[in-house]
């Protein structure tokens, strides 16, 4: 910088060391400003390194959870990470401390996933922590709206009888019920069932292959259908049924009482059941409604013979006695085994009652080093008080009511058997047994 002066009968000297003097002030002053700004600009730029800053954040909303996703160049190079860096993910960071919720991540974390998310709609960020300072992604807003929790489709099954297919199905214990099925035939619907409607009968059916597909429909109007379409081949025509008879006829004993059930075919033939008549050794002992499967019979002496017969009167008013007989003897000492997973107990209310059912349909699927045990009861069935999980003759769990599933993890390699346990009375020692479910687990290669 140059000042010039041009003065007349001044002392030129003194003026020209006061400019001197002024230089040197201007000069130190734009060197410390200068200094003081660089120094806080590489200040701003060394708080934290650009590379341990997460971007690309973002959330995902599946059911009633959310899946967060984010980039991090520290993370995605494999670089070494200081320990005095903390993430974390932030839930309404700027509305209040009574809203703000902290979710703490693993530094190595890209991804972060919120379950059992409420319906509603939030704010979430970023939070970055680096040597006692925190720094704020992006806020994105996401929204949750209500999820149902559905008893699904648990099993689909068809069994074809001559040119008859009975489809049969169940749901799960818990969750909201379907309030209609929807049954479809070569991907035509063929009929739609309340949600408490577990059975179709599809008949008077060509020779040919069918496909089925079962859809359950929930108040919501969602629809799931069965993954699996069932196929099925009829291979030869029935010849009209003119009357409905019952089938399987049969009986089981316990506490020294006879039980008589039997079957009815849905849907089929003209004329249907009115009443049915039961006979032991020749007399009638009781005369049943159409609705009723089944009768015991209380007044028994035991180490004695008693035939059983049934007859059925038709809303044409003709009877007719099934030809098969069941004969029984209670001795003193039943054998429980014997009944393989049938009915064993008997709840008596006039003779004529719902029924005691051990659990049915266990199914046992492995699950990496785990197996997952579930199992139903059966729609007759009173529910149970107390269910017992045995492996290998071990007890190793019991559920209350309504219990219907269990996971064995972290098994090691072999053999494992399985007996699933119900009791009606937690009082009485007497046990309703399912039948044996065997699991070999082998360690992949």
């Amino acid at each position: 910088m140059n000042i010039f002066f041009v003065a007349s009968g001044v002392h030129l000297r003194g003026v020209w060391e006061r400019v001197r003097m002024a230089q040197a002030k201007i000069k130190n002053g734009i060197l410390s400003c200068i200094l003081i700004i660089c120094i806080s600009v590489v200040g701003i730029a060394q708080s934290i390194p650009v590379a341990f800053l997460p971007t690309d954040f973002s959330g995902i909303v599946q059911g009633n959870e959310i899946v967060f996703t984010w980039s991090c160049d520290v993370v995605m190079g494999g670089s070494a990470i200081p320990s005095f860096l903390e993430y974390s993910i932030v839930q309404n960071h700027y509305q209040g401390s009574a809203s703000t919720v902290i979710y703490p991540l693993s530094p190595t974390a890209v991804q972060f996933v919120l379950s059992d998310v409420p319906a509603g709609t939030n704010n979430y960020c970023i939070k970055t922590v680096y040597k006692g300072e925190e720094y704020f992604s992006d806020t994105v807003q996401i929204t949750v709206n209500q999820v149902f929790d559905y008893a699904n489709i648990m099993f689909f099954n068809a069994n074809v009888y001559q040119n008859q297919v009975v489809l049969e199905w169940g749901i799960e214990n818990e969750g909201e019920i379907p309030v209609q099925f929807i049954l479809q035939r070569e991907n035509e619907i063929i009929t739609q069932l309340n949600g408490s409607t577990f059975f179709y009968l599809d008949a008077d059916l060509d020779l040919d292959d069918y496909h089925y597909t079962l859809c359950a429909v929930y108040s919501d109007e969602n629809t799931f259908c069965w993954a699996d379409d069932i196929l099925v081949t009829v291979s030869e025509i029935s010849p009209v049924v003119e009357y409905n008879l019952p089938y399987r006829f049969s009986h089981f004993i316990f506490n020294d009482n006879v039980l008589i059930t039997w079957d009815l075919m849905p849907n089929n033939g003209i004329y249907q059941p009115q009443f049915y008549t039961i006979y032991r050794n020749g007399s009638m002992i009781a005369e049943l409604p159409a609705d009723v499967r089944l009768y015991a019979d209380t007044n028994i002496d035991k180490d004695v013979l008693y035939t059983y017969q049934l007859s059925v009167t038709f809303d044409n008013g003709t009877m007719l006695t099934l030809e098969e007989a069941v004969g029984v003897i209670v001795d003193n000492e039943p054998d429980i085994s014997a009944f393989e997973g049938e009915i064993i107990m008997l709840n008596i209310d006039d003779g004529v009652s719902s029924i005691a059912l051990p659990p049915d349909s266990v199914v046992a699927v492995i699950e990496g080093y785990n197996v997952h045990l579930q199992w139903f009861m059966n729609e007759r069935a009173i529910e149970p008080q107390l269910f017992v999980v045995e492996r290998n003759g071990d007890v190793i769990f019991e559920g209350g009511n309504g219990t219907r599933e269990y996971i064995d993890a972290e098994l090691e390699e072999g053999t494992y058997y399985y007996k699933v346990k119900a009791k009606v009375d937690v009082e009485k020692v007497d046990f309703l047994e399912a039948e044996l479910v065997c699991i070999t687990i082998k360690y992949c290669e």
